[in-house]
């Protein structure tokens, strides 16, 4: 009976799937769901840079800069494209700035989460009305009208331009978007 309780996922992929989108696009929750789903792995890079530093991406970004938070996030995004199990990745909007993303979109099946401006605005004012503290690493300051993000969004538009599948994800629910990605690529 050994290894009887143990987890098995009940799809195997060749190369994991990289969720990507500008701010308050809800790449990990659309990724929480597609695992939850498909019993995939699931992993947040935000998350694995900050266990791998033994701090918050906001703490490591004040003490040591956004470089130093970028390289991690490569570091830890190239580690996860070559270890196997694959599965689902929710990449932050930084993960494919750069001269060497595009190594980094032939590794995986990149989806773009895509949402307009004025519904990136929105969800950072959302968020920072539910926590004035909340730290935003990857900006300057915190935006006061929808055309402060548009310098933001044209730096990391050619990482997003280069995905395999476009999902809108304007008014819809993190579970719909994460059923129409899991229907597209055929995952069940």
């Amino acid at each position: 009976m050994s290894h009887y309780y143990d987890y098995h996922m009940s799809t195997v992929l060749d190369q994991p799937i990289g969720l990507i989108g500008f701010f308050g696009c809800e790449a990990a929750q659309v990724g929480y769901h597609i695992a939850s789903l498909t019993g995939l792995p699931f992993a947040s890079v935000d998350r694995l840079v900050e266990h791998s530093m033994g701090c918050s991406v906001a703490e490591l970004t004040a003490s040591r800069g956004i470089k130093a938070y970028r390289e991690r996030l490569k570091a830890c995004l190239d580690t996860e494209l070559i270890s196997p199990p694959f599965g689902i990745l929710a990449l932050p909007p930084d993960a494919l700035m750069g001269a060497d993303a595009g190594t980094r979109t032939g590794t995986m099946t990149l989806v773009y989460l895509r949402m307009d401006l004025f519904d990136a605005y929105r969800a950072l004012r959302r968020q920072l009305r539910a926590d004035p503290k909340r730290y935003l690493p990857h900006l300057a300051e915190p935006p006061q009208r929808p055309a402060d993000l548009a310098q933001a969004l044209r730096e990391r538009e050619t990482g997003f331009g280069s995905a395999q599948l476009i999902c809108d994800v304007k008014g819809r629910h993190p579970a719909a978007v994460a059923q129409q990605i899991i229907e597209t690529l055929a995952l069940m």
